[in-house]
């Protein structure tokens, strides 16, 4: 019981000392941890929906196909959720492509 009362009061102080008023060069350092680490996973998921797409295109499923789901997040380890978030960012980006179709020509200029 008393492992746990440290940890928690360890988070704690961890909380109070990353609030705490610091210098310049350290708020520069943290920002640029966060870029980077944000610019990894941005990457990642990059390269996650890339496959994702490629997979598709290689076993012709539907997605509309009972199992689709579970069989991608199987072979990409991530969680059904992140297939479906996945597969719903592509979908997006596809619709807002088209919806700026030229309705008069099809072409994919800005109208």
């Amino acid at each position: 019981m008393r492992r746990q009362r440290s940890a928690v009061a360890k988070s704690a102080l961890a909380r109070l000392a990353w609030s705490l008023p610091v210098s310049d060069e350290e708020a520069y350092r943290r920002a640029s941890g966060r870029r980077a680490y944000n610019a990894r996973r941005k990457t990642l998921v990059a390269l996650r929906r890339k496959r994702l797409v490629e997979l598709l295109a290689e076993s012709g499923c539907s997605l509309l196909a009972r199992g689709t789901v579970r069989w991608l997040a199987a072979e990409l380890k991530v969680s059904r959720r992140t297939v479906s978030r996945d597969l719903a960012a592509l979908y997006g980006a596809f619709a807002e492509r088209e919806a700026r179709r030229c309705p008069l020509c099809g072409g994919s200029g800005i109208v």
